[in-house]
């Protein structure tokens, strides 16, 4: 019986660490400040960025990566995989061998602990894309200080009648995105990945409802 109880705990420790949040290689980083990343900042050099990369103890060596991307703007992309929990993919961009653009996936991080890291956002962008079903896609962006992230909800909604969405302190965080402010959105297709339509951006009011445009 003893045995028993012993695999029984086991098991349940192995359930709750498996349930409990992961931590956000953008969000537990104190080394600079964003859209710097663990020393990685914008206009770096590719050579430099590989460097950093290769002296983080808790990223898999053997996964770093390069490689061209299909984009207009980024030249490159390399991206890696961390010995922890701290996200599923990751990567950076480069235009003409300097760095633009980084993303991370981040898992059990909510709206509140992104401002409590990042400050209220100014931007929200809320649309909504109908097929069969219509999904949601919640962008919080900060122009000036070159980051966005979005908030991807994990349910498709069957009913295109959706116009408001209500912005709560625990909604859920999907991607972190850092981009180089002096390049903007505005110009190219970077900062989110998505093409950023600005007649439907909307100021940040804090928490609340929000109108939900039809994606164009």
């Amino acid at each position: 019986m003893r045995k028993h109880g012993i695999v029984l705990l086991l098991i349940i420790a192995l359930m709750i660490t498996s349930c409990a949040p992961k931590p956000s290689a953008a969000l537990d980083d104190t080394s600079c400040q964003a859209p710097c990343w663990r020393n990685i900042s914008m206009g770096m050099k590719d050579t430099e960025v590989i460097s950093l990369l290769n002296g983080m103890k808790d990223v898999e060596k053997n996964t770093i990566s390069t490689g061209s991307i299909l984009k207009s703007f980024w030249d490159e992309e390399v991206h890696w995989e961390f010995t922890g929990n701290h996200g599923i993919y990751q990567g950076i961009c480069f235009h003409n061998g300097k760095v633009v653009m980084m993303y991370f996936e981040v898992k059990g991080v909510i709206l509140s602990e992104a401002i409590q890291k990042y400050g209220e956002p100014n931007q929200v962008w809320a649309t909504k894309m109908t097929l069969d079903t219509t999904a949601l896609n919640i962008i919080f962006m900060y122009p000036e200080k070159g980051i966005c992230y979005e908030n991807l909800p994990s349910w498709l909604l069957f009913s295109s009648s959706i116009d408001t969405y209500r912005i709560g302190s625990s909604l859920d965080v999907k991607d972190i995105y850092y981009f180089d402010p002096s390049v903007g959105m505005d110009k190219y297709d970077i900062g989110c990945v998505w093409p950023i339509d600005k007649s439907l951006i909307q100021p940040w009011k804090g928490y609340g409802d929000y109108k939900v445009y039809s994606a164009k």
